[in-house]
């Protein structure tokens, strides 16, 4: 065997092993992150316990526009029950559907994530319907109010 057939073969392996390698930490990935939902599902029922706080999705994102640190302490770390009119639907990373409820304008709704499961729930909205979702969590990407764990 030639010098230069030894490196290809040499390459080639190295190249498999890597890609063995990637494949590995996704599936990694996805299953410590399944794992990691299920954990907040343990949590969950000593959170329902308490009532949700209402409020819309008007007054989050009027909050989050004015000053996102005081709304953030305003209504963020307590269970919400947030009203809105649906502006559109749309799929996550992970095809877990995400709701967009009116904001103050066009550019700034605000999100709220849910688990696969309310998947066919979500695919039943219009542009436009009014709706109200419990959401466990309050954040903000880029000065947009994200609810997160939010169920129908």
């Amino acid at each position: 065997m030639t010098e230069e057939k030894k490196k290809s073969k040499f390459g080639r392996g190295c190249l498999i092993v890597l890609g063995i390698f990637v494949i590995l930490v996704v599936i990694g990935a996805i299953a410590g992150g399944d794992g990691a939902k299920e954990g907040k599902k343990e949590a969950a029922p000593a959170a329902e316990s308490k009532p949700a706080r209402a409020v819309t999705a008007r007054e989050i994102a009027k909050a989050y526009d004015a000053n996102e640190a005081a709304a953030q302490k305003e209504y963020g770390g307590q269970k919400l029950a947030v009203t809105g009119t649906v502006a559109g639907v749309d799929l996550g990373l992970m095809d877990e559907p995400i709701i967009k409820l009116e904001g103050i304008n066009q550019f700034m709704p605000v999100q709220a994530s849910f688990d696969k499961s309310f998947t066919d729930r979500s695919a039943q909205l219009a542009k436009g319907q009014k709706v109200t979702v419990t959401c466990e969590k309050l954040g903000e990407v880029a000065g947009f109010a994200m609810l997160d764990d939010c169920t129908m």
